[in-house]
């Protein structure tokens, strides 16, 4: 397989003992979604997700926005994509939710989600349709 994204793998050992299999990929935002400006530039999130395309992880790394410390910057805002699927919406009003005088913050931060972790899902099931 050769990466058109850039990202990181996981491995752990397979449930009856033997070889290891992929447990999940991530990617930061900053790398497979580098156009997206929130209000004062880009917002480096970590992404993590099953190969199945199911969200388990997201953490806010670093942002220059003035308004993160009530919005990005709080544990529920990332907390809300775990368990979605790449499927979902994934969009500011819908299923992830809105915080007043933030809208450019929470909608570039959710959209670098949402395309990233769809950019990387389609790549990894053209190469497992490779195979």
């Amino acid at each position: 397989f050769e990466a058109r994204s850039r990202h990181f793998r996981a491995y752990g050992k397979s449930r009856d003992g033997g070889k290891s299999e992929l447990v999940g990929l991530a990617f930061f935002t900053t790398d497979l979604t580098p156009r997206i400006y929130a209000y004062k530039g880009r917002i480096t999130t970590l992404v993590a997700l099953e190969p199945t395309g199911r969200l388990i992880g997201i953490e806010v790394i670093y942002h220059y926005e003035p308004f993160g410390y009530f919005s990005i910057d709080l544990s529920r805002f990332p907390a809300q994509f775990v368990g979605k699927s790449i499927l979902d919406p994934l969009e500011v009003g819908e299923d992830i939710d809105a915080i007043s005088r933030a809208t450019i913050t929470m909608e570039a931060a959710t959209r670098a989600i949402r395309q990233g972790a769809r950019q990387l899902a389609r790549e990894f099931l053209s190469e497992q349709a490779g195979r």
